[in-house]
C-alpha cells in the first residue's frame, strides 16, 4: 500500500475547509480523522488515486451522516413515558357497545311510560321546555308536570 503524499499544511487546509462547512467547527477534526481512518482501510483493498479528495470527500459525507443522525435522535422519542398524552376522543368499540345496550333500555323504559307521562317527559328533557310552559301547553297545573317528570325520572333510572 502507497506511503500517504499528505502534509500537515494540507491537513490543515482540509480541517479549515470542513469547519466552513459544519456548525460545530469542534467536530471538523473528528470527520478528518474518520475520513483518513476509512481512506486507510479503502486503500488495502484498492489504490486511492486522489487521497486529497478521497478525504474531503469522505470527511464531507461524515458529517452529512452525523447531522442526519444528530436528526433522528432530536425527532425520535427517548422513553414512552415522555411522550405528551394523545387524546381520542373516540369511544372504544366496547364503551359504544355499552352505551347502545343502555340507550335501548332507556328508550324500553320511556315507551312503557303512560303517554301523558312520556309527553310530559319528552317535552322537558328532549324540547327543553320549561314547566310552566308544559303546564300552559297540555292545560295542566305546573305541579302536575313537575309529578310526571319525578314519576318518568323514577322508572327510568
Amino acid at each position: 500500500m502507497g506511503q500517504l503524499k499528505i502534509t500537515a499544511h494540507l491537513l490543515t487546509k482540509l480541517k479549515k475547509h470542513l469547519e466552513r462547512g459544519v456548525a460545530d467547527k469542534s467536530s471538523a477534526e473528528d470527520y478528518l480523522n474518520g475520513a483518513y481512518v476509512k481512506m486507510r482501510e479503502y486503500q488495502e483493498k484498492c489504490p486511492v488515486v486522489n487521497e486529497v479528495a478521497f478525504l474531503k470527500r469522505a470527511a464531507h459525507n461524515l458529517a452529512i451522516d452525523d447531522r442526519r443522525s444528530a436528526h433522528v435522535r432530536l425527532a425520535a422519542p427517548v422513553c414512552i413515558t415522555e411522550l405528551p398524552e394523545i387524546c381520542d376522543a373516540t369511544p372504544l368499540p366496547d364503551e359504544v357497545m355499552i352505551v347502545q345496550e343502555r340507550l335501548a333500555q332507556v328508550r324500553a323504559k320511556i315507551l312503557k311510560l303512560h303517554p301523558r307521562t312520556r309527553q310530559v317527559f319528552l317535552m322537558s328533557r328532549l324540547d327543553g321546555m320549561k314547566h310552566r310552559e308544559i303546564a300552559e301547553a297540555l292545560g295542566i297545573s305546573v305541579s302536575a308536570v313537575e309529578k310526571h317528570v319525578a314519576k318518568a325520572v323514577f322508572a327510568i333510572t
